[in-house]
């Protein structure tokens, strides 16, 4: 009878646990989204030079 309250006592420790951790990581109260810059715009590349045909 004493490991199954002590499986009990775990099993609620853990829930208790991750119960109280839960609001810290489900709020987005104090989360700011930054946007990462956009992509550099490199110049277009020459044209290639033009082929004569023989």
């Amino acid at each position: 009878m004493g490991s199954q309250m002590g499986y009990l006592l775990a099993t609620l420790f853990v829930i208790s646990v991750s119960l109280s951790y839960l609001p810290l990581e489900a709020s987005a109260t104090n989360y700011y989204y930054t946007s990462p810059p956009p992509p550099k715009k490199y110049p277009p590349p020459p044209p290639p030079p033009p082929q004569y045909k023989l």
